[in-house]
C-alpha cells in the first residue's frame, strides 16, 4: 500500500509498506516458540522536492514560512531522497512483549497516512517548525549535534511527519511500538542523509565522531554475540556453535529453557568446543532463558558456572524471571527470590539483564531492583528516539546496558547497529541466520 503527501509547491512525501518474508537457514527456537520463516513490515519513504540538490532556496506548503538560512548540505537525486525501516514481527506473544503481526502494522500504517493527509491539511505551520528531539530533553545532550535550527523545506517536512508520529492517536495503544519504529527508521534513514551523514554519525553521541565519518575506526563498539538458538538436536546447536567460531565471534548467546538437565548438557558441549577452539580463553557466553527459569534454575546454573571455574567467562544470564512477573504488584514472596538472585549473582560478578520485561522506558524502574542492566530492542522500545532515551536513563539508572534485534534483514540491522556504540554489546546477528543469498539480495 503507497499514500503520496504533498506539502506546498515543491515537496511530496510517498510512503508505503509491504510484508518481507524471510525464511530461516535453520530453525529459530527459544523458550517460548521455535520458527523457520517469519513476516516482517517494509516501510519506505521517498522526500520529493522539484530540485535536484536541497540547498536550493524554496517556501514551505500551507502557508508557513521556513527560515533558509542555514541549509542542509546532502544531495537530492531525481527520485527523491529515500528511507527504509523494517518491523522485526516475532511470533505474536504478549506477555513476552512481542505485542503486533503484520496485520497490527498495517493497521497503524493506514491511518497513519489518513492522519498525515489531515496534518498537512490542517496542523502545517506548526508541524513544520516541531522538533521531535526537545521532549526528550536532557537524555538527548550530545546527541544529533548536527541537526540545526534554521532548517530547509525538506528537513521541515522531515519535522513534519515526526510530529503526526508523535501526535498519532493510535500510539495510546501498546502494540504501536512496532509500526512506529518502522516508521521512524525511515524517517531518520532520510533525515541522516540531508546531513550527509551515515546514521550513526548523525545520531552523534560522546562516543563517537559524527562530524567526521572518516574517523568511524575510533568509534567504540560494542561486541557483538553470535546467537545459538534452542534446537530439539543439540548437535544443530553445536554445529552452529562451530559456525560463530570459525566466521563470526567467539562470543556466544545460547538460548535455553525449562529443562536445565538438558540445559546443563548444552553449556556443557558448547563451552567444550569454545575451550577447544579458543585456546587463550578469550571467550564469553551469553545464557538466555527467555523468562523460563525458576529462582532454583537460576541457582543451580550458578552452581554449574562455579563448578566449571568459569565465571569469568559469562558475559550475562538474560531475562531468567517471567516475563509477566512485574506486570502487577502482586507476587511478592516470588519477586524477593528474584531480588535475592541479583544479590547473588553480583557476588560472582555475572550480571543479570532483563529483554522481555524491557520494553519501554516506563519499564526501567521496575526492574531496577531486580537487573543489573537492560536489552532494548527498537520495536519494543518504539523507535530510535525512545531506545536512546531508555539506554540513555538506564546509564544514568546505574545499569548496564546492551541491544538487540528481532529476526530482520540488513534493514532492520543497520538500524539497531547504529546504536551500538552506546551499549556495552549487542546480539546484532539475525542476518547470519538467513541464507547467504536472501541477505545480500536485501542489502543492496
Amino acid at each position: 500500500m503507497e499514500t503520496t503527501v504533498t506539502f506546498g509547491r515543491d515537496c511530496s512525501l510517498t510512503l508505503s509498506l509491504d510484508r518481507h518474508p524471510i525464511t530461516l537457514a535453520s530453525p529459530f527456537g527459544t523458550s517460548h516458540s521455535l520458527t523457520t520463516q517469519r513476516t516482517n513490515a517494509l516501510i519506505h519513504i521517498t522526500l520529493h522536492h522539484a530540485t535536484t540538490t536541497s540547498t536550493a532556496s524554496t517556501t514551505s506548503g500551507g502557508g508557513g514560512g521556513v527560515d533558509e538560512s542555514v541549509g542542509v548540505s546532502g544531495s537530492v537525486s531525481g527520485s527523491g531522497v529515500e528511507g527504509w525501516g523494517e518491523v522485526g514481527l516475532p511470533p505474536k506473544k504478549p506477555a513476552a512483549g512481542y505485542l503486533a503481526d503484520f496485520d497490527d502494522v498495517r493497521h497503524y500504517f493506514t491511518h497513519f497516512c489518513a492522519y498525515l493527509q489531515e496534518v498537512q491539511a490542517t496542523h502545517t505551520s506548526e508541524a513544520l517548525a516541531y522538533d521531535p528531539l526537545s521532549r526528550f530533553v536532557p537524555y538527548f545532550s550530545g546527541f544529533f549535534p548536527s541537526v540545526s535550527k534554521a532548517t530547509h523545506t525538506m528537513e521541515c517536512v522531515v519535522r513534519a511527519v515526526f510530529w503526526a508520529l508523535d501526535t498519532m492517536p493510535l500510539n495510546s495503544e501498546p502494540y504501536s511500538t512496532f509500526p512506529r519504529c518502522g516508521i521512524e527508521s525511515a524517517l531518520f534513514d532520510v533525515w541522516s542523509q540531508l546531513y550527509n551523514l551515515p546514521l550513526w554519525a548523525f545520531i552523534g553521541g560522546k562516543d563517537c565522531c559524527p562530524a567526521e565519518p572518516s574517523l568511524s575506526h575510533m568509534y567504540r563498539l560494542g561486541r557483538s554475540f553470535y546467537t545459538v538458538s534452542l534446537n530439539p538436536d543439540i548437535k544443530i546447536m553445536e554445529q552452529e556453535t562451530h559456525k560463530a567460531v570459525d566466521n563470526y565471534s567467539n562470543y556466544v548467546k545460547i538460548k535455553l529453557d525449562a529443562d536445565y538437565h538438558k540445559g546443563a548438557d548444552i553449556i556443557h558441549r558448547i563451552t567444550t568446543i569454545l575451550r577447544e577452539k579458543c585456546p587463550h580463553n578469550d571467550w564469553k557466553i551469553a545464557i538466555d532463558a527467555n523468562g523460563a527459569w525458576s529462582p532454583s534454575t537460576a541457582k543451580a546454573f550458578l552452581q554449574t558456572v562455579i563448578d566449571a571455574n568459569m565465571q569469568s567467562n559469562v558475559f550475562m544470564l538474560e531475562q531468567p524471571f517471567p516475563t509477566d512477573l512485574f506486570k502487577s504488584d502482586e507476587r511478592s514472596d516470588e519477586k524477593n527470590e528474584w531480588r535475592l538472585i541479583k544479590t547473588l549473582f553480583s557476588e560472582h560478578k555475572i550480571p543479570v539483564f532483563g529483554d522481555e520485561s524491557m520494553c519501554t522506558v516506563a519499564d526501567i524502574p521496575k526492574l531496577q531492583d531486580y537487573v543489573h542492566g537492560i536489552n532494548v530492542k527498537l520495536e519494543k522500545a518504539g523507535g530510535i528516539r525512545h531506545a536512546l532515551h531508555a539506554l540513555s536513563l538506564a546509564k544514568a539508572q546505574g545499569l548496564q546496558v546492551w541491544v538487540g534485534i528481532m529476526v530482520t534483514s540488513p534493514v532492520g540491522l543497520n538500524a539497531m547497529a547504529s546504536l551500538l556504540p552506546h551499549a556495552a554489546s549487542g546480539d546484532l546477528d539475525t542476518v547470519l541466520v538467513q541464507p547467504q543469498q536472501h541477505t545480500q539480495q536485501h542489502a543492496q
